[in-house]
């Protein structure tokens, strides 16, 4: 019956097992429409990856209440997930309007500017979170991703070496940076980050292709093609 179905879902979303909750409203939504015309089913729906039906669901409920937050950002996730990015800009736009502290806003207000290849927009999304203070790792690794695309290399660099001081260990931090370094000759200091890279996460494909980058300028064409083949066992999609 439908209470039970509704309890079901309850306990599979307790559970963070989003799939099963998302089908028990479904079978509940066969017999009761109001079940499906609900938050928690779009919500159910877009855990569960049905983002078209979360979409429906959303732009539904937002007919009646369409200065809800929640429902806002959640649709702009669904579109960012169909990469239908023209479409969640509008939403995160306001939000960020609205919301002007919310780091969440803000990094997908910057992902997706920087999906249809606006750079200036996507740094301007995450500066207004930055300079109100926000201690953020992701936002500042983000930006010095965005800084050094822009060509503000030097500006890159003191970020990227603020998430290093904010997270040590955080291994794309350190790959990164030695590629700046890589790219401006400096040998030295490209190797420490890149070795600090490769000890954080041995396993990563990206880390060992961009060392094997590195070792292969520096002519250790033996070592790179150890390390080119490692991340093509780790990777073997690319």
């Amino acid at each position: 019956n439908k209470e039970g179905l509704l309890s079901l879902s309850q306990i599979y979303q307790i559970k963070d097992d989003f799939k099963q909750a998302y089908e028990c409203l479904k079978i509940a939504a066969n017999y009761h429409f109001d079940v499906k015309n609900s938050s928690t089913y779009a919500y159910c729906a877009m855990q569960a990856g049905d983002y078209d039906e979360a979409i429906n669901i959303y732009r539904i409920l937002m007919n009646s209440d369409d200065k809800n937050p929640v429902l806002k950002i959640n649709l702009a996730n669904c579109y960012i997930q169909k990469s239908s990015y023209d479409l969640a800009l509008p939403l995160l736009t306001e939000l960020a309007k609205s919301n002007p502290q919310s780091i969440q806003i803000a990094q997908q207000l910057s992902l997706c500017h920087r999906s249809m290849g606006n750079l200036e927009l996507a740094k301007e999304a995450l500066k207004a979170v930055i300079h109100k203070k926000q201690e953020n790792a992701d936002v500042f690794y983000n930006y010095a991703i965005l800084l050094y695309q822009t060509g503000e290399t030097s500006e890159a660099i003191e970020m990227f070496k603020k998430v290093i001081k904010m997270e040590p260990d955080n291994a794309l931090a350190h790959k990164d940076l030695g590629t700046i370094y890589l790219n401006q000759h400096l040998i030295s200091e490209a190797n420490d980050e890149f070795q600090k890279a490769l000890k954080l996460e041995p396993d990563n494909a990206v880390i060992n292709f961009e060392y094997a980058n590195y070792l292969s300028v520096t002519g250790d064409f033996i070592s790179a093609k150890t390390l080119y083949n490692k991340a093509c066992e780790i990777d073997n999609n690319n």
